[in-house]
């Protein structure tokens, strides 16, 4: 349950923070709700479909001294995902 209250919360403020920073990066400020408007509710759709499955697995299959580890993988990969969704 923790898991998906937190993606429902903390994901629209990490994807809109994160699409905003790359946009003000670029110096392309103006672009910043068309980007948000339209890139916003897929990449969510995506993170909850790759974090709640994951965050699962960890809990589910994962022994305790690999958590952190696996966690911390799945991080890199949801980041590599996250910045390709950014451009």
């Amino acid at each position: 349950m923790y898991v998906c209250n937190a993606q429902v919360v903390l994901g629209p403020l990490v994807v809109g923070a994160i699409f905003t920073y790359s946009m003000l990066l670029e110096g392309r400020p103006r672009d910043i709700p068309q980007k948000l408007t339209r890139d916003m509710w897929p990449t969510l759709l995506n993170g909850w479909k790759f974090w709640i499955p994951a965050a699962s697995v960890n809990f589910a299959v994962v022994p305790l001294q690999h958590q952190v580890l696996y966690m911390s993988t799945c991080g890199v990969v949801w980041n590599a995902m996250l910045s390709a969704a950014s451009k």
